[in-house]
This record gives C-alpha cells, sequence and structure tokens, in this order.
C-alpha cells in the first residue's frame, strides 16, 4: 500500500477481479480450467489460497458471471442469460441454487451491502433493473425505457446506492451533392 514495484497477480483470469467490503479485506480471481471455475483469494499481502470451485454447464458458450460478497463468505455465479444464480458457500463449499421469480436474461449482478441480495439487470429486451433476495423473490428498481445498460453499485456504508446511466443521443446528418 506504500508503493514499489507492481507485481503480477495471475495471469488468464476469468473475467473480472472482485473485492469485499473494506472491512474485509480480501479479492478474488477466477480461472478456468476444463469445466472448473477455481476462485482464488489474494490479500493486500499478496497472499493466495483456493476459495472453492464451481463445476460450469459445458453445453453453455457464453461467461459465467460471479462476484464475491461483501462479508467474504460467498460467491454468486449467474449462469448466463438465465434466471438462475449459485451461491457457493467458502466455508463448507455447499451450493445452494436460486431460480429468480418471474425474471431471466439476467446480464449483470452486484451484491447488496448487507450480502442478502444483489441488484442485477434483466433484458426484457430493455434493461430492468432489480433487486433479488436469497429467495429468489425479485422488485424492479429501474426501468429506464430501452436502454440496454444499467447497474447498481452500493456505498460502502449500504445506505445508498449508485445506478450508472448512460444515454445516447445519435443523430444521423445526409449530405448530398458535396
Amino acid at each position: 500500500m506504500t508503493g514499489g514495484p507492481e507485481e503480477l497477480i495471475a495471469r488468464d483470469i476469468w473475467a473480472l477481479t472482485s473485492c469485499a467490503a473494506p472491512s474485509k479485506p480480501v479479492c478474488a480471481y477466477a480461472k478456468k480450467e476444463n469445466n472448473e471455475l477455481i476462485f482464488t483469494s489474494f490479500d493486500p499481502q499478496l497472499k493466495r489460497r483456493e476459495l472453492g470451485r464451481f463445476t460450469m454447464d459445458p453445453k453453455l458458450k457464453e461467461n459465467y458471471g460471479w462476484m464475491l460478497s461483501p462479508d467474504a463468505t460467498r460467491i454468486a455465479i449467474m449462469r448466463p442469460n438465465t434466471g438462475n444464480i449459485d451461491l457457493l458457500n467458502l466455508k463448507t463449499q455447499a451450493l445452494q441454487h436460486i431460480i429468480v421469480k418471474h425474471w431471466n436474461n439476467l446480464v449483470s449482478m452486484d451484491w447488496a451491502a448487507d450480502s442478502k441480495g444483489f441488484f442485477m439487470t434483466s433484458l426484457q429486451p430493455g434493461a430492468v433493473l432489480l433487486h433479488i433476495d436469497l429467495r429468489g423473490n425479485a422488485h424492479v428498481l429501474w426501468e429506464p425505457m430501452g436502454e440496454r445498460s444499467v447497474w447498481a453499485l452500493h456505498s460502502p456504508d449500504g445506505k445508498h446506492v449508485a445506478m450508472p446511466f448512460f444515454y445516447d443521443n445519435v443523430n444521423v446528418w445526409m449530405m448530398e451533392n458535396f
């Protein structure tokens, strides 16, 4: 934290790294090996340890999304373009399967600050921002008509939510006889 030369943590990681809440100084990355995602933690001292493994469905060709919980006890794994989430308990290695009720085509996932739910986007065909609890109950938070890029991130204190929003206004101009 005081600076120094950069140090390589891992090569060929699967998707992005994910970190727990600031009070739990641990981050994780995933590597794909055959049909498994292998999750490995690292901390500010760059100590590494395997957290767990998840077997992917070989029929699904798209990337699985995943995220370490803020309390660093679970990893949520989103099956691409479905309404299915798997929770990997990092202490017991048990898997809990969640089916999101009445929603599918989930494309993004972020934990809520209390580790008791998620902010997720469903494309229906436009983006719908949802809060989903650990029983699969979904509540619509925002439906910005026609947009496809919407997500939510909790503040460190868990009292606020940021919802980045990008809006493109595209005009087409035609020129003749130039």
